[in-house]
């Protein structure tokens, strides 16, 4: 489409046109990033804007990869699921140690 002198693209169109998906695109209108226009349930940007997009942010390397990210070479907290433990619980002369189920088995329940 085409507005005065500048042409506008949806997302799908700029996502094609960078090599990116087009949930990338919307995440980084949303954020800010990619300055674009929300027009009912979608956005539209310029083709001005697209090309300012891939020469500021396209092949730049962003988060623990890059040298001046304060922790370059570290590995971030993850989001993965917490060590299984095992814990002992001391009452008196008893201990009693709490340790993860075991499955049962089709077998052993007949």
């Amino acid at each position: 489409m085409q507005i005065g002198d500048e042409q506008v693209l949806s997302i799908q169109e700029a996502a094609s046109r960078l090599g990116v998906s087009p949930i990338t695109l919307s995440k980084q209108a949303k954020k800010g990033v990619l300055r674009a226009t929300m027009i009912g349930r979608s956005y539209a940007v310029t083709a001005s804007e697209v090309e300012r997009y891939r020469a500021e942010h396209l092949g730049r390397r962003g988060g623990f990869d890059d040298p001046n990210h304060p922790m370059h070479g570290e590995q971030g907290p993850g989001r993965g699921r917490k060590a299984k433990t095992t814990t002992t619980t001391t009452t008196s002369a008893t201990t009693t140690t709490t340790a993860p189920r075991a499955t049962r088995k089709a077998d052993d329940i007949a």
